[in-house]
């Protein structure tokens, strides 16, 4: 059941009854009821802040939310110290699966020597830092005189359970506070000992801590900021084969392909151990296949995870342990920035992404991305509610934390709450369409589209996972068709760019129909996309198909735009590409001619299109025969090439490599070596082995050097990237 909803508040008044209310001594006539009564009270938040009110006093009150804030959620594995070294010590889990190298870690870290060791396990809610803290206590407790187990989501928690810990060994006080120091005080005669602080803040254990003492402090937290507390060891996720092993153990799947099924559905929960564990729990109750949750978990998302199915220490809920019920209330730009995140990819995240325009975001987001640090704490916020981790301009957000916000958003605010939310925040009525509309926006302004700046890629590559999950999901979220063809279009061009033309190719069919529904057939936005569509096709070998785009694209320019246009001139090159291509050699060097005068002229000798015309018209020349003419150009391009882009750049890279093959066709083969290696070295730089233009660098000079004699080097280049040697 999600967290929050109305149905089985019965439940858990009857589950709050069935437990055992441990109380310290109050130093009020009235403080007895009100431990009892908050604890009946523990989901009533509001009842609870008014009996506090009431008059009960200050101690009165910390005893309340401590005995609250204490409930074990599964019985105590001891409850006396006089019985045995645990002292509130959960039962250790059946299932326990993986972190053999987090445990391992925790037990060197612990045994470094300092008396006593601090160690926080930190991560977000679900993560199996509580599980992790607990197998190590079980671990660890019969090497102790004493382990126990405190509760810290806040220090009236501590305070709580350290009186009643002091109770069992022996120390009177006369008030909890005196209690709990006491108890700290108590242990330096104890050795060795461990204590776990669970869900632990700093605020809650400040001055709480023991100093003093053989022994071991082990916290479980949200939070990152123990540095100057404790050694920080943060718990990630599963890794894969982990997950997979504990949803064939708890679901009981027997079932062929069980574990294939299982590594599925472990990707889709992000391999988040509470996750993981609720979903094999179900299976096993109710006696069903991971296939078949995998497909119920597609049409319900978190329904599917059960309040009772967990293995896994704290509450059971993925939806409690993940909401922005954590935030402070009235932290609305927290809230925002969390709706904000859930439609987009998880992983991470380039803050700039969210603050180089605010004005687009809503308020009081808005004005928190517009002063960094305001920004930054509230990026701080959020983090310490272990619901994003953050780093040096990165955030990064785990993709069940999306799945219980877009959930939040699409059950809306309870009714009672409806009106006073709609006046405090105008996006608490913003259905997921209108968030996706925003993510999609932002997304595309960040999305760089400049051809030439091949140092823009990595920031498309950091944006690509969000912009195909937008396009993967807004139509169906309701984005408006414009939105999302105009962001596929700059994601084609990347692809494209990057060596993808198949996938450039479905993206821009898919937007150039787009378009032509919404913009109509003589839109240039159009008329762009069907210029960089007929390149695609091109490079993928359909020249007759480009010829026909091209030839109908050019008449469309030079009728709007002039003859002299920047896209008429591209639209030219690109056609006269073409007619090269298709042995035509005659009218491709009349339209290489004619751009390349053009493009003189508008945009200047120095502009990288004009350049590319430079070295295109070599390349024709070569083709014709004409090798010393073809030589001029091909240097002329590779020096202005090197000069205005640099040697890491892909037109560097290809004038090199065209250069190489005309000393080639000269006879000079050592000059072409020359060439064709440092041509096939940039690429690799640049685009990787797996790159086309590195694939065909690779067999230029594969070529060279076979006709050189050097056979054994031409083999191991072919065995690097995995290529057949030549026949012989």
């Amino acid at each position: 059941m999600a967290a929050g909803s109305g149905a089985g508040t019965g439940a858990r008044f009857r589950d709050r009854l069935s437990r055992p209310v441990v109380a310290v001594p109050l130093a009020t006539g009235l403080g007895a009821f009100a431990v009892a009564v908050g604890s009946l009270l523990a989901d009533q938040p509001v009842l609870a802040s008014a009996l506090a009110a009431a008059g009960t006093g200050l101690t009165a009150w910390a005893a309340v939310r401590g005995s609250i804030r204490a409930q074990q959620p599964v019985d105590a594995a001891m409850s006396s110290v006089s019985d045995g070294p645990m002292w509130r010590l959960p039962h250790r889990l059946q299932l326990f699966t993986g972190r053999a190298t987090d445990l391992a870690k925790l037990t060197t870290t612990l045994a470094s020597g300092r008396r006593p060791d601090l160690v926080a396990l930190t991560g977000m809610g679900g993560v199996g830092k509580t599980s992790l803290a607990l197998e190590y206590a079980h671990r660890r407790a019969p090497e102790t005189s004493l382990t126990a187990w405190i509760p810290a989501t806040d220090r009236a928690s501590v305070v709580t359970a350290l009186a009643a810990l002091g109770g069992e060994l022996g120390v009177a006080a006369d008030d909890p506070e005196a209690a709990a120091r006491a108890t700290l005080d108590q242990l330096v005669h104890r050795e060795p000992w461990l204590l776990v602080y669970d869900d632990a803040t700093p605020p809650a254990v400040a001055d709480l801590l023991p100093t003093t003492g053989d022994g071991e402090v082990v916290l479980t937290s949200r939070r990152e900021d123990w540095s100057s507390w404790a050694q920080l060891q943060p718990v990630a996720p599963f890794l894969g084969p982990d997950a997979v092993r504990l949803l064939l153990d708890r679901s009981g799947d027997a079932s062929p392909n069980a574990a294939g099924h299982a590594a599925a559905l472990a990707a889709m929960l992000g391999h988040l151990p509470l996750a993981v564990d609720l979903a094999g729990g179900y299976c096993r109750r109710y006696r069903i296949t991971l296939a078949a949750y995998i497909s119920l978990w597609r049409e319900r998302g978190l329904s599917m995870m059960p309040t009772d199915e967990s293995q896994v220490l704290g509450p059971n809920e993925v939806a409690t342990r993940l909401s922005s019920d954590r935030l402070a209330r009235g932290d609305l730009a927290a809230v925002q920035l969390l709706r904000l995140l859930s439609v987009l990819a998880p992983g991470q995240l380039p803050q700039e992404v969210l603050t180089a325009d605010p004005s687009e975001l809503p308020e009081p987001l808005a004005t928190a991305a517009t002063e960094p640090t305001t920004w930054h704490a509230l990026l701080t916020r959020v983090a310490d509610a272990g619901l994003i981790r953050v780093q040096p301009g990165r955030l990064w957000v785990h993709h069940l934390v999306q799945e219980v916000q877009r959930d939040a958003i699409r059950r809306g605010a309870p009714v009672h709450r409806r009106l006073l939310r709609w006046r405090r925040d105008p996006t608490a009525r913003w259905p997921l369409a209108r968030w996706a509309t925003l993510a999609v926006r932002l997304i595309t302004a960040q999305f760089p589209e400049e051809r030439h700046r091949v140092e823009l890629w990595q920031r498309c590559s950091e944006l690509r996972p969000h912009a195909e999950a937008l396009l993967a999901d807004g139509s169906k979220w309701g984005v408006a068709q414009l939105d999302t063809a105009r962001l596929a279009y700059r994601v084609a061009t990347y692809r494209y760019d990057t060596g993808d033309g198949d996938a450039a190719a479905e993206l821009l069919t898919g937007v150039l129909g787009d378009y032509r529904a919404v913009l109509g057939d003589e839109h240039p936005d159009t008329h762009r996309c069907l210029n960089n569509l007929a390149l695609v096709e091109h490079g993928r070998g359909g020249f007759d198909t480009a010829s026909a785009l091209l030839t109908a694209v050019l008449d469309t320019y030079r009728r709007s735009l002039g003859e002299d246009h920047p896209d008429s001139l591209g639209a030219m090159n690109n056609l006269a590409l073409v007619r090269h291509d298709q042995g035509d050699l005659d009218r491709a060097g009349e339209l290489y001619a004619q751009v390349l005068t053009a493009r003189r002229r508008v945009l200047g000798d120095d502009h990288p299109d004009t350049i590319a015309s430079v070295n295109n018209l070599g390349t024709l020349r070569r083709a014709q025969g004409d090798l010393d003419a073809a030589a001029t150009l091909h240097t002329q391009a590779l020096d202005a090439f090197r000069r205005t882009l640099g040697d890491d750049h892909p037109d560097t890279a290809r004038a090199l490599s065209n250069l190489g093959t005309l000393r080639r066709a000269q006879g000079d083969l050592d000059a072409a070596a020359t060439l064709h290696t440092q041509a096939l070295d940039a690429f690799r730089r640049i685009l990787g082995d797996g790159h086309p233009h590195t694939v065909t660098a690779t067999n230029n000079l594969v070529e060279v050097l076979t006709e050189q004699g050097d056979d054994s080097t031409a083999h191991r280049l072919r065995q690097r990237l995995s290529l057949p040697d030549a026949n012989p």
